[in-house]
């Protein structure tokens, strides 16, 4: 499947971020456990969503457009929050822990 083979530069990088927050759980912040479900989920997605798109690709040649585009469009729509979800973990793990700047 070339739209996997298209993933594997972002499922390296998530697979190494992930090895590096559990590597460094200790002398990270609280922010690490949000850090390894966002790059989690993203690594997932790589997976799934060319899998998925397989699938409905094979279903709109079995059953047509018109059929399978309710089920298309759904499907989108869970990808992108699906998506949004894990940039929103990654913007929580960069900012959980740190101490307000009293200064301000």
């Amino acid at each position: 499947m070339s739209s996997v083979a298209s993933q594997v530069p972002v499922m390296i990088v998530c697979m190494i971020a992930c090895v590096v927050v559990v590597v460094k759980w200790r002398d990270g912040s609280r922010g690490s456990v949000w850090a390894l479900l966002g790059f989690a989920i993203a690594l997932v997605l790589c997976l799934t969503i060319p899998v998925t798109q397989y699938v409905q690709y094979s279903l709109i040649k079995s059953q047509g457009v018109s059929q399978s585009a309710p089920l298309v469009a759904a499907l989108a729509l869970v990808w992108s929050l699906l998506r949004a979800l894990s940039y929103g973990l990654l913007l929580v793990a960069v900012f959980a822990g740190r101490e307000a700047d009293a200064a301000k």
